[in-house]
């Protein structure tokens, strides 16, 4: 089921991008003059990013696989289309990492070329999302051309040998030295590069602490030069990031504190009290980024390990959507993990259709309470057994409860909504609210009025 209200904001999205551009005679995309200006990254309260790996959808021609499946990411209500590194990959001291990049301006001809790198942004922006890449700036393959060209733009020990990022047993990469003025300008220059030829929207930046502060000023100031309404995601922890102009960072212990819940080793209060208190601190206008797994994640635990089960996952994205900020969704969780999943050397998974239909509810549900998750949040039960929240935001309410355990439950509806006349998103029923809600195992409702 698609959301009309999706498509409102794409609409919203593209008024805001041409408004931006003013008088600007230039195109502002470089790959079709004739198509309209390209959504932009919406407001926090209805974004959704979904985090694609190419090889989960084929060995070859991911880019095209990618594209041949993204009605069903749509479906997911993604606004922002993140896709893993898709550069040439290092073969030297490799062990088969996408973030070993042997060439920044290169696709890796298994996932395809620029045509059909070009093919999946333009289909993208017809279905209202906006595309980032992952861009890997702290270090590059020992392979890279760079390192036999310009030896003097890596970090080198005592010796005079090119070393690794320091203290980070990352041996397959070569670590970049920002003191040298030449490599920051290489380096804008290949962002920039995906940017005009692609019609990228922006980036997701993998480890961006480890790049100074200065370059991403000036990164991000050159890319917005080029597309001024560029969306920039950090993968940090540091709030200083926000100063170089990204838009959105990690919220970096969100994952591990909701997994601290479902294991019984934090109560569901004290998660979300954490949890407010870091929204707390996000500057205005700025984002958060929350997620259940990412490829990191998920490559170091299974999901019985962080949730109890498989089945808990939907659960804890309910969790995860419907608190505050900005929900993402790994490419897999609608295929399902039953282990730990490796995202290097990652082969093509079999999707699940059920799995498809329990995530496309949930994100449809999001997506049709934004007003009311406008509203303050507070927990009514925040039993291991069980738990309601919500949110009210003038007339507008919506209740979730979210059973974290492997048992059926019931937990109490606060007393101020019982008998009120609410709807069932997940079930489309319309009924008066009981004194308790009956959950499944790992099962969850979310009511709204």
């Amino acid at each position: 089921m698609k959301s009309v209200f999706k498509y409102a904001l794409a609409a919203t999205a593209l008024v805001g991008f041409m408004s931006a551009c003013g008088g600007n005679d230039e195109p502002n995309n470089p790959v079709n003059p004739d198509k309209p200006a390209t959504p932009t990254a919406p407001a926090a309260s209805t974004s959704l990013i979904y985090e694609a790996n190419p090889l989960f959808f084929a060995s070859d021609n991911s880019l095209a696989a990618i594209q041949a499946r993204l009605d069903k990411i749509d479906d997911l209500e993604a606004d922002v289309l993140w896709l893993m590194p898709i550069y040439a990959q290092g073969q030297k001291n490799a062990i088969g990492s996408p973030y070993c990049v042997k060439d920044y301006k290169a696709i890796n001809p298994k996932y395809g070329d620029m045509a059909a790198l070009k093919n999946l942004v333009n289909a993208a922006h017809a279905d209202g999302m906006i595309v980032i890449l992952d861009w890997v700036a702290n270090h590059t393959a020992w392979d890279n051309v760079w390192i036999s060209e310009h030896p003097d733009w890596f970090t080198k020990n005592a010796n005079g040998d090119i070393v690794s990022p320091p203290g980070m047993g990352w041996n397959d990469v070569a670590d970049l030295n920002y003191d040298n003025v030449e490599m920051r300008r290489a380096m804008i220059d290949a962002m920039l590069y995906w940017v005009k030829q692609a019609d990228v929207d922006g980036f997701r930046c993998d480890y961006a602490e480890g790049v100074p502060n200065s370059f991403w000023k000036e990164a991000i100031r050159s890319i917005r030069e080029a597309k001024p309404k560029a969306f920039m995601l950090a993968e940090a922890s540091d709030f200083k990031l926000y100063d170089a102009d990204f838009d959105m960072i990690y919220d970096w212990t969100y994952c591990t504190d909701l997994q601290a819940f479902y294991n019984g080793k934090s109560t569901f209060d004290k998660f979300v009290e954490k949890t407010l208190n870091r929204d707390k601190t996000v500057p205005a206008g700025k984002q958060l980024l929350r997620y259940v797994v990412n490829h990191d994640v998920i490559s170091e635990k299974s999901p019985q390990q962080m949730y109890g089960s498989p089945e808990a996952m939907p659960g804890a994205f309910v969790i995860t959507s419907f608190l505050s900020q900005v929900p993402m969704i790994y490419s897999g969780m609608e295929a399902g993990f039953d282990n730990r999943t490796a995202f290097i050397n990652a082969k093509p998974l079999t999707w699940n259709a059920a799995l498809q239909k329990k995530y496309e509810e949930i994100c449809d549900a999001y997506k049709e309470t934004a007003v009311a998750r406008g509203g303050d949040l507070k927990v009514y039960s925040s039993g291991s057994k069980g738990v309601i929240f919500g949110h009210t935001n003038g007339d507008k309410t919506v209740l979730v409860a979210v059973n974290p355990t492997g048992n059926a439950v019931q937990v109490k509806v606060p007393i101020a909504f019982v008998g009120d006349k609410m709807e069932e998103l997940i079930s489309d029923t319309d009924l008066a609210m009981p004194s308790a809600v009956s959950l499944d195992a790992y099962g969850y409702k979310i009511f709204s009025k």
